[in-house]
C-alpha cells in the first residue's frame, strides 16, 4: 500500500486547491450566512465544479468520465472541504452514488442514467435513506428495525410509498437512490425527479454544511420500471458485511470531508498563533498554545491516514473491512469537532466574531457528525461486526 501521490493526482489536487482559493473561499462565508437558507446553494458553483471534472470525478472512463479511483476522489473532497464543507459534500455525494450505480447495475441501466448525468452540468444525484422514525439504527440492524418506505412489484413496475428526510442535494437532484422495503428485504431503487407522485416536501434549515441543501421527500404511489431496483440489501439476517459492501466508499468521503474542515480550522489557528503576540512573544511559543496545535496536527494526520487506507480498501474489494470504514468516519468527525473548537479558542475573543469563519467551522463539524450514520450508530455497527467475528 503506497500513499505517495502520482503526477496525475498532484495535478488534480492542485486544480482543486486553485478552485477553492478562487471560487469557494471568496463566497463561502457570505453564502453560509444567507438569511434565507434556500439562498445558500448556488448553481454556478455546481456548474464550475462540473466544468473542471469534479462533478463526474468517479464516472468510469467508458462512460466518458475521468475514472478517478476512490482515493483520488476522497483527496479532492478533503481539499474542497478546506474551502467549504457543503461544496465538498456535493462532490462526495456524486462520487459515491456514481460508484454505487457502476458497481451494482447492468451496463444498460448505467448508460440510461449516467450518460445524461455526464452531459448536464446541473445533473445531481441524491440518496434518500433516513425517515422520520428510522435512521442510523439501520446500521446495527436487528428485527425491530424496519424501513417504512415500501416498494411493491406490480407487473413490471415498482410502486413506492413513503417519506424521507435530511437527504443531501435532495431539493436540487435529478436522480435519487431511495432505500425501500420489498418482499425480498431492503433494497435501493433509482427514482428520477420528474416521476409522478414524487415531490420535495421541504428544504431543511441547517446549522452547518449550509451550501449543500438537505430536504425531505414524499413518495405517493411512485411508479418506476422493475429494472430500476439496483441492489437488494436483504433483511435483518443478512450479514452487515454484505449490506455495507455496496456503499463501501461512503464513509471514506465523509471522513475526507471531516479532515478538510479540521484542516481549515487548524491552518487558520496556526497562522494566527504565529502572528499574535502576547506577553512579549508569539502565542505559538506559549506552551499551552503550542501543545494544542501539536495535538491538532497529530489527530488530523491520523484521521487522514485512516481514510486513505479505507479508500484503498474500497478499490481493492478483497481487503474491504467495514469496521475500518465506520471508524474512519467516527474518528475523523470527532477530530473535526475537537480541532474546530480548539482553533476557535486559540483565536480568543476574535474566534467568536462573525467576521472570521471560526464559528462556521465549529457549526460545520458538529452538524456533519450526524451525516452518513451517527457516530453512535457506526459504533454499534462496529460492535455487531466484532461480535460476529467479521
Amino acid at each position: 500500500m503506497d500513499f505517495s501521490l502520482t503526477e496525475e493526482q498532484r495535478t488534480i489536487l492542485d486544480s482543486a486547491h486553485k478552485f477553492v482559493e478562487k471560487e469557494v473561499k471568496p463566497i463561502a462565508l457570505q453564502r453560509d450566512r444567507s438569511v434565507d437558507h434556500r439562498d445558500c446553494f448556488q448553481w454556478d458553483i455546481v456548474e464550475k465544479l462540473s466544468q473542471i471534472g469534479f462533478r463526474t470525478l468517479a464516472l468510469d472512463e467508458k462512460y466518458g468520465g475521468p475514472g478517478a479511483d476512490t482515493l483520488t476522489a476522497a483527496m479532492v473532497v478533503e481539499e474542497l472541504a478546506v474551502g467549504d464543507l457543503g461544496v465538498s459534500v456535493i462532490v462526495a455525494m456524486q462520487a459515491k452514488l456514481v460508484q454505487m450505480i457502476q458497481w451494482s447495475v447492468s451496463e444498460e441501466i448505467c448508460r440510461k442514467f449516467l450518460i445524461p448525468f455526464r452531459d448536464d452540468d446541473r445533473f445531481l444525484l441524491a440518496t434518500c435513506v433516513t425517515e422520520p422514525n428510522t435512521g442510523s439504527d439501520i446500521l446495527a440492524g436487528g428485527p425491530s428495525v424496519r424501513i417504512a418506505t415500501t416498494a411493491v412489484l406490480d407487473g413490471n413496475e415498482w410502486v413506492i410509498n413513503g417519506v424521507k428526510q435530511w437527504s443531501s442535494c435532495a431539493s436540487v437532484a435529478r436522480l435519487y437512490r431511495v432505500l425501500v422495503r420489498t418482499d425480498q428485504g431492503n433494497a435501493y431503487v433509482l427514482v428520477p425527479n420528474d416521476t409522478p407522485g414524487f415531490s420535495v416536501d421541504h428544504v431543511h434549515d441547517k446549522m452547518g454544511e449550509r451550501l449543500c441543501p438537505n430536504a425531505g421527500m414524499a413518495l405517493n404511489n411512485v411508479r418506476v420500471p422493475k429494472e430500476n431496483l439496483v441492489h437488494v440489501l436483504g433483511g435483518p439476517d443478512t450479514p452487515l458485511t454484505v449490506r455495507s459492501r455496496i456503499m463501501r466508499s461512503s464513509n471514506v468521503y465523509t471522513a475526507a470531508a471531516n479532515v478538510g474542515v479540521a484542516r481549515a480550522a487548524y491552518e487558520a489557528a496556526l497562522e494566527y498563533a504565529k502572528l499574535r503576540v502576547q506577553g512579549g512573544k508569539r502565542i505559538i511559543e506559549q506552551q499551552l498554545i503550542g501543545t494544542l496545535l501539536a495535538d491538532m496536527y497529530v489527530e488530523i494526520e491520523a484521521a487522514r491516514l485512516l481514510y486513505r487506507k479505507a479508500a484503498w480498501e474500497a478499490d481493492h474489494d478483497a481487503y474491504y473491512d467495514p469496521k475500518l470504514h465506520a471508524m474512519a468516519k467516527v474518528f475523523s468527525s470527532e477530530v473535526a469537532k475537537r480541532t474546530t473548537v480548539r482553533a476557535l479558542e486559540i483565536h480568543g475573543g476574535y474566534g467568536a466574531m462573525l467576521e472570521l469563519p471560526m464559528e462556521k467551522y465549529v457549526r460545520d463539524a458538529v452538524s456533519y457528525s450526524h451525516s452518513d450514520g451517527t457516530n453512535h450508530g457506526q459504533r454499534l455497527k462496529t460492535a455487531t461486526l466484532l461480535a460476529a467475528g467479521a
